[in-house]
């Protein structure tokens, strides 16, 4: 499945986060690595770091934000930028946004 790309823009991811969100997220990675489905993963840093990481073969971005709230703000310039260098259509799949996002 070379040509599906996908990203998950998640509040919370492992291995740093335990929620349920950290858990699907981590689940989610596991199957589409297995599926040979390449995604990515967009999650703020709990460290306070801007950087990439590997979780299941799958690359996590965590994106250094002052605080929580203000992910959204964060995360669209640095999304965008990395997805510059591909082209793909953006798709929103779910009808309800989590209020990080709104």
């Amino acid at each position: 499945m070379d040509n599906i790309r996908i990203a998950y823009i998640t509040p919370e991811a492992p291995p740093f986060s335990g929620g349920g969100i950290a858990t699907f997220i981590n689940n989610i990675t596991k199957g589409m690595k297995k599926a040979d489905v390449y995604c990515e993963v967009f999650a703020p840093s709990d460290t306070g770091h801007t950087g990439t990481a590997m979780l299941n073969g799958v690359p996590v971005h965590r994106i250094a934000v002052p605080e929580s709230s203000s992910f959204k703000n964060e995360i669209v310039p640095f999304f965008y930028q990395d997805m510059k260098k591909c082209i793909l259509p953006l798709l929103r799949v779910v009808k309800y946004t989590p209020p990080f996002l709104n």
